[in-house]
């Protein structure tokens, strides 16, 4: 189905306000990029919005050099060890920590931890 452009907009900027008139003040509306492309993207960054999340390193590592280098950027979901090195440079270093150190097992956790420690981070004993 296509959509043309300024509807597009229009209904990105629409959903926007919307959405920032229901949450409480001292809230962070963090815009899930998952499967959007990059010109969807573009239009709610043109709208005001700042901080998007994605589930994937490779897509938010391509979606970050597209796009206005002031985004912040959160990764959701699960972080594969191999996958840390393609978000490091572009996410906030206590979300990088938080990522690699909330580990679902001891195993993991162990082999993450140094990398934390490595980046300056500090290591947390998570159940």
């Amino acid at each position: 189905m296509y959509l043309c452009k300024s509807y597009i907009k229009k209904m990105i900027k629409e959903n926007l306000e919307t959405v920032r008139g229901t949450i409480q003040p001292g809230v962070l509306l963090v815009a899930v990029s998952k499967t959007k492309p990059i010109a969807c993207l573009q239009e709610a960054y043109d709208c005001g919005q700042r901080v998007f999340g994605e589930n994937h390193a490779l897509e938010m590592r391509d979606k970050h050099e597209a796009l206005p280098k002031d985004i912040e950027w959160h990764f959701i979901g699960h972080l594969q060890q191999n996958k840390v090195k393609y978000i490091a440079p572009y996410v906030k270093q206590n979300q990088i920590h938080h990522l690699i150190c909330k580990a679902d097992t001891l195993h993991r956790y162990r082999r993450t931890s140094s990398g934390c420690e490595q980046r300056g981070g500090e290591t947390r004993n998570h159940r």
